[in-house]
């Protein structure tokens, strides 16, 4: 399957910030699931259904772990009062839609991480959560432990328990958790399996 979208650039730091940035590292532990949060552009997203998420800055793969508050998540906890500075601050909270949400299953892939050093003044200065929420790796993701989920503000504001019913034992699930209230990506989803498919199929006819 002839590929279509290119691989997203690299982005090069400064030598001294790079030093500064590696000799900082301590590893983490991750949550099960952890967050890659982006600005949603639908070439990006399908770059990375079918490349995975590829480091950037400083050879890493960056992301948000054991939240439960979009407020607090990066990128949104730093650029809330820099880049969205256009937008009311009491609209701010409902502007979760402009972001893309990349599900990172840690047990489908077991790489190394690291918190993120970056983060630390924005720690102490109260403007995000604690340094474990806040990890890197220095591993590609690959695309089979990623799912795209979107922002939905029905589901945000009118959080409704989810109660489900198997085999006569009901179930009471609460949405205190902001990425409960995510919803998939059907169609990067969809897509991230069909180009799975097609590329498995290529390698077995190569073999064959």
């Amino acid at each position: 399957m002839k590929k279509t979208v290119l691989s997203m650039p690299k982005i090069y730091e400064s030598e001294p910030h790079r030093i500064e940035f590696m000799s900082g590292l301590k590893s983490a532990v991750p949550d099960r699931f952890v967050w890659h949060i982006k600005y949603a552009n639908l070439i990006q997203d399908i770059s990375i259904a079918e490349s995975g998420l590829v480091k950037g800055m400083f050879g890493m793969v960056f992301a948000n772990s054991f939240l439960t508050k979009f407020h607090d998540s990066y990128p949104y906890c730093v650029d809330s009062w820099w880049e969205l500075d256009h937008i009311p601050v009491a609209e701010r909270g409902s502007c979760f839609n402009i972001f893309s949400y990349w599900r990172i299953d840690t047990r489908a892939f077991r790489g190394q991480w690291y918190v993120d050093p970056n983060m630390r003044n924005d720690c102490a200065s109260g403007f995000a959560g604690v340094p474990k929420n806040y990890i890197c790796t220095d591993s590609d993701i690959p695309s089979y432990a990623l799912k795209n989920f979107t922002f939905s503000r029905k589901r945000f504001e009118n959080r409704s328990p989810i109660i489900s019913s198997i085999e006569g034992a009901s179930s009471y699930f609460s949405l205190e958790n902001d990425f409960d209230t995510l919803v998939p990506n059907e169609v990067i989803n969809g897509y991230m399996e069909k180009y799975a498919k097609n590329k498995l199929g290529l390698s077995l006819k190569k073999v064959i």
